[in-house]
């Protein structure tokens, strides 16, 4: 039995779940507009049916690689398409060189994440 006392308790913020729904709605759309049935999308992505409902739910208890199998299954391009992704993945890897490797931890106090 599940010790639910453990269990860790996540906020997320009002645009992830708007994300999340969003990325559920496409997907549902997609496979609909295929003819394809929750089983038949959830055997091609690899997948349980279970997960699949999630993913087109917009429920944040579906790891992320899952939903973008899921998506990209479907025939959703995220982040502009492959070649976009690799094109951003360089720029982030070139910015991330320019940056110190390691960061040390700020003073001990309130965390200010207003951004």
């Amino acid at each position: 039995m599940k010790d639910n006392a453990s269990r860790v308790t996540r906020h997320l913020s009002r645009s992830t779940k708007a994300a999340l729904q969003l990325l559920g709605a496409e997907v549902s759309v997609m496979r609909k507009q295929k003819g394809w049935s929750e089983q038949e999308l959830a055997t091609r992505a690899g997948v349980s049916r279970t997960s699949l409902r999630a993913v087109e739910k917009g429920e944040a208890t579906v790891q992320v690689g899952i939903a973008f199998e899921v998506a990209i299954t479907v025939g959703l391009s995220l982040f502009g398409g492959e070649d976009a992704m690799a094109r951003q993945w360089q720029h982030e890897t070139e910015r991330l060189a320019l940056l110190p490797q390691r960061m040390r931890a700020r003073s001990a106090g309130q965390v200010n994440d207003d951004f």
